[in-house]
């Protein structure tokens, strides 16, 4: 079974949390881990940009990864969502858990 992890940033708590719960009602995620207090700097429209954020990281599978993209874009407040996806090594990820993983996510 192919995993993946989307990671995400979000401007506030309320927000990804509102998200996060939406994927894991939606069976798209398996799990939402929340780390807020991160603290990101980026250039945004030629201006140097420093921001309090929360990143998301979504574990999903491979099959339910598009899915999970694109409700977070559509949930998402910012007009340019950081969205990326790693994927998961199962042969060095806990197999009880990729288990349980896809379980949730059928």
């Amino acid at each position: 079974m192919d995993a993946v992890t989307l990671y995400a940033t979000w401007p506030n708590l309320e927000a990804a949390e509102t998200a996060a719960r939406q994927l894991v009602e939606r069976r798209i995620a398996a799990c939402v881990n929340l780390l807020p207090n991160v603290v990101s700097v980026y250039r945004w429209e030629g201006a140097l940009q420093r921001d309090s954020e929360v990143v998301m990281l979504v574990k999903t599978t491979a099959a339910r990864a598009a899915e999970a993209r694109d409700a977070i874009v559509a949930l998402h407040p910012n007009q340019l969502p950081c969205v990326t996806a790693f994927r998961i090594d199962s042969a060095c990820a806990s197999a009880p858990f990729l288990n349980w993983l896809q379980q949730e996510t059928l």
